[in-house]
């Protein structure tokens, strides 16, 4: 094939520059749609056109040192932006909300962290009556907390915490101390073995929990004068 290298085609002929031209693969550009364009050795180039306003298309990356557009891009090109939050935030944010096209809408924040740990119930617990290793305790307690509502003694040892509200799921801790005995004074008592003090819960419901209060190393079922409890 001939040719030579051609800046402009004034007084020369096509079949000498003929590698220097694009084309249309020797077809007419049809009225809908676009055509692969070719250089005039036959090789496919990154660009599609079409005819009149039926566009063109780029395979690859778009290079321009400017760009001007006669005709706005049609709105529905565009993702749908709803208002971002702008602004700083200070403290702790505790949330956001972002769409799909990246755009943050909303953020939460505080501005401190709690001051106290989250808990789901808690109590000071205070046996009212005469206190020993075979009473029948029953319900004689004094409770003072939250959510929280009663102390059952079951048997010798063992008690039920019921709930005032229930909770949502078993996934829940408690945490029992026993109090020394008595509640103010010398700890631990010179009678007191080396299992004094240990708290087990032994099941945990909805609706409340039993724990058993090991406070003599002898025979595990000694009763107990008071605790605290916290449920988390």
């Amino acid at each position: 094939m001939a040719g030579k290298a051609a800046t402009t085609l004034t007084n020369e002929n096509i079949s000498d520059t003929f590698y220097g031209v694009l084309h249309a693969g020797g077809q007419s550009i049809p009225p809908t749609g676009q055509s692969q364009i070719y250089d005039g050795y036959g090789t496919p180039t990154a660009l599609k056109l079409g005819a009149d306003c039926n566009g063109a298309t780029i395979c690859g990356t778009l290079s321009a040192t400017s760009l001007s557009l006669q005709t706005p891009i049609s709105s529905n090109l565009l993702p749908v932006i709803t208002p971002s939050v702008s602004g700083s935030y200070t403290g702790y944010v505790t949330g956001l909300t972002v769409t799909n096209n990246g755009i943050v809408t909303n953020v939460t924040a505080i501005s401190a962290l709690p001051s106290t740990l989250p808990y789901k119930a808690y109590a000071n617990v205070n046996y009212n009556g005469v206190y020993n290793a075979t009473a029948t305790q029953g319900t004689n307690f004094t409770i003072v907390g939250s959510n929280i509502q009663s102390i059952t003694w079951v048997k010798r040892g063992l008690y039920r915490a019921a709930f005032s509200s229930s909770m949502s799921n078993t996934n829940y801790i408690p945490i029992i101390q026993n109090v020394t005995s008595p509640l103010s004074g010398e700890y631990p008592l010179t009678a007191a073995k080396s299992g004094e003090n240990s708290m087990i819960v032994g099941f945990k419901g909805l609706n409340f929990f039993e724990f058993t209060c090991h406070t003599d190393d002898g025979d595990r079922a000694e009763n107990m004068q008071g605790c605290g409890i916290l449920v988390i």
